[in-house]
């Protein structure tokens, strides 16, 4: 694997074990990566505040707040940020915990350095997938809500007006021409014109 590959990606190493967390941050720097490392929950939670990881590799036991507890933190105030586990259990329902917990994935430890690596580096482009596929999704409902808004701002013309749908979309492109903007935000303009009016005549039918 090249170093290329983990160059650049800030990681935050929480463990209770401080020599774990030193002999770590000293072997996965040698990597590229920047380490920043927490020996509890709040430590960890004081760091995130003040800087965005990439990965957050998180002990499932510590004193105080587990790292179950911890994750579950993570996902309520930065759900974009990834983690995986460490810890000296390979049980069943410290699995499961991890797994429910959102977890990239899951290591036993002791691990080394050579063993970590290629698992930060799996979880990274996992999460920028993720990230991708999310970004894709909002994009392609952004697509969806403004062809159903257009869809209803030609219906209120045709209806209105008695265009038929050509001249009503003609109209629209027409005024965003006017405007300088784009026919969607002409389209939503037309409908809560639309929508005020109606309210209007219900009120003044009463």
């Amino acid at each position: 694997m090249s170093l290329k590959l983990v160059r650049n990606h800030r990681v935050l190493l929480v463990d209770d074990d401080r020599i774990i967390t030193a002999t770590l941050k000293d072997g996965l720097e040698r990597w590229g990566l920047t380490i920043e490392t927490a020996n509890d929950a709040s430590q960890a939670k004081a760091l995130a505040e003040q800087t965005t990881f990439d990965l957050v590799v998180i002990d499932t036991k510590m004193p105080g707040e587990s790292g179950v507890e911890f994750a579950s933190w993570l996902n309520q105030h930065q759900p974009a940020t990834p983690y995986i586990f460490l810890s000296a259990y390979g049980d069943e329902e410290n699995v499961e915990a991890a797994v429910t917990a959102g977890a990239m994935t899951y290591v036993v430890k002791p691990v080394q350095v050579p063993q970590l690596i290629p698992v930060i580096y799996s979880a990274l482009e996992r999460a920028e997938e993720i990230r991708a596929l999310g970004a894709e999704t909002r994009k392609l409902k952004g697509a969806f809500e403004s062809n159903r808004d257009i869809n209803v701002a030609i219906g209120v013309l045709m209806h209105r007006f008695g265009l038929t749908r050509q001249e009503a979309f003609d109209n629209l492109r027409r005024r965003c021409r006017d405007q300088q903007t784009r026919v969607h935000d002409v389209a939503v303009q037309v409908i809560e014109s639309e929508e005020t009016i109606s309210l209007i005549g219900r009120r003044d039918n009463r």
